[in-house]
């Protein structure tokens, strides 16, 4: 029987869609796969990477129709940057999506941005946006050093703004043994004064053998604090109140 298929070389290409056509397939793909998943943004997220958003932006305003919650606050948090910028171009259109108010959110954007170790976010928003940031506060510089953030703390330091960093903050970093975070806040932004027999007790309790090391060659005074790991890994009972190392603090063992 007779073949009447076109060789592959002659067979017609199929018709491209118009781009319009394909923002309004993938925006009605948003709007359906948003009820679909219950709401999940990584799901939904995932057809925002089909086409560029300066294309079509139309998904990329139906998702956050969909999700009302998320503003610039949630996104610096995550250090893009180019969403930010488009929200706010947005939130200038007739009828656009207005941007919250970020002045009165809390935690503030600022924090939120600086716990994350965003750097570009907080350049966007500081030199930028144009928009008012509001006040900050020492929690995202603590939630910074909790996770190691060197980068953003470095930014803080060098940026000339108020650099709001807590007792707690530097517990922090002793606690998870960040060295660098460490050694940033003595030699750095020589902070001395913040390097106290708490914030070693702290890498003790913490069992940061190498911190520990660290501590015994800062040059500081608390660096003639011996601490043995076999004295402190020998340690039975909870509480141990030693004049020797110096340390009053009650340092539990884990």
């Amino acid at each position: 029987m007779p073949s009447y298929s076109l060789p592959a070389a002659a067979a017609s290409p199929p018709p491209k869609l118009p781009l319009d056509t394909h923002e309004l397939i993938l925006t009605t793909a948003v709007r359906v796969t948003t009820v679909a998943c219950h709401w999940n943004l990584q799901t939904t997220g995932r057809l925002l990477c089909i086409l560029p958003r300066d294309l079509v932006p139309s998904p990329t305003k139906a998702v956050f129709i969909h999700f009302p919650w998320i503003d610039v606050d949630h996104v610096s948090q995550f250090d893009c940057v180019s969403t930010l910028k488009f929200l706010l171009k947005w939130s200038q259109e007739v009828d656009g999506r207005p941007i919250r108010n970020v002045v009165k959110v809390f935690p503030s954007v600022i924090d939120r941005a600086t716990a994350c170790g965003s750097i570009d976010s907080l350049n966007w928003w500081f030199y930028e946006s144009g928009l008012p940031v509001g006040e900050w506060t020492a929690k995202g510089v603590e939630h910074a050093c909790a996770a190691g953030h060197v980068n953003v703390l470095r930014w803080w330091y060098l940026s000339g703004k108020e650099f709001k960093i807590s007792d707690d903050a530097v517990k922090c970093a002793a606690r998870h043994g960040h060295l660098p975070v460490l050694k940033l806040l003595l030699h750095d932004c020589n902070m001395k004064e913040r390097m106290t027999r708490d914030v070693v007790a702290a890498t003790i309790e913490c069992k940061q053998w190498d911190a520990v090391d660290w501590w015994k060659g800062v040059g500081l005074p608390l660096a003639a604090i011996a601490v043995s790991r076999l004295f402190w890994g020998a340690l039975e009972s909870n509480v141990m109140d030693d004049e020797s190392t110096g340390l009053s603090n009650n340092v539990r063992r884990r």
